[in-house]
């Protein structure tokens, strides 16, 4: 009886450990982008960790061909990594890229720190000082 009670156990705490996350790094996707010479999107993120992350946002156009961003502010490390608690963005469409698609925000760990989460972000596109269209990323939850 113990050694059934001590198997079942077991396997109870193999199954409950490979549910647990242990990340370390996320992903989520931008599910629209559109930029021309009047309008751009901007995709906003904050690091909600107390660690640097490396971060990666690549846009893809209708043809899932990979389109450059033609601004990074508050970006650190060549444009890759974003500080413990603070805030970036990334614009495309400023300098006359015209297209539409989608995008990936992908983030990682720098060094030993292995956070569950690490950014929630939020997009948009403008066309002028009027017209605004909210872009939901993750639906506003930390990923």
């Amino acid at each position: 009886m113990i050694k059934a009670w001590k198997s079942a156990l077991i396997s109870v705490a193999l199954l409950a450990s490979s549910t647990m996350s242990y990340a370390g790094n996320g992903k989520a996707v931008v599910p629209h982008w559109l930029a021309s010479t009047n309008g751009s999107t901007s995709v906003f993120i904050s690091n909600i960790t107390d660690n640097p992350l490396k971060v990666t946002i690549k846009f893809y156009d209708q043809n899932g061909n990979v389109k450059k961003a033609e601004r990074y502010e508050n970006f650190s490390g060549s444009g890759t990594e974003v500080k413990a608690n603070s805030s970036a963005y990334v614009n495309i469409g400023q300098n006359g890229v015209t297209g539409y698609g989608y995008a990936t925000i992908e983030w990682e760990n720098i060094g030993d720190a292995d956070d569950v989460y690490g950014l929630v972000a939020y997009a948009h596109f403008a066309k002028t000082t009027l017209y605004r269209s909210a872009i939901p990323v993750n639906d506003g939850n930390p990923f």
